[in-house]
């Protein structure tokens, strides 16, 4: 329960800051918002998520690439 409870407010965190800082760059956040609806992670979707993906890698961040557009991240509850 624990672990999930700060999954929960890590996911939280992580949308509040691809949508205000993000936005702006056409990245948008697909993941439902309810907390019921959603695991660990959140999806975003942007035409150069592949490019965004490597760029992540390239500094240590490991996405999920989901072709053509999507990108997933999972903040670590642990």
């Amino acid at each position: 329960d624990r672990l999930r409870a700060k999954s929960l407010k890590q996911t939280a965190f992580l949308r509040e800051v691809c949508e205000t800082r993000l936005g702006r760059f056409g990245v948008s956040v697909v993941t439902p918002r309810e907390d019921d609806r959603r695991g660990g992670h959140l999806t975003l979707a942007h035409p150069d998520a592949g490019r965004l993906s490597a760029a992540l890698r390239a500094r240590g961040v490991t996405p999920d690439f989901r072709p053509p557009d999507m990108l997933r991240l999972a903040p670590a509850p642990l």
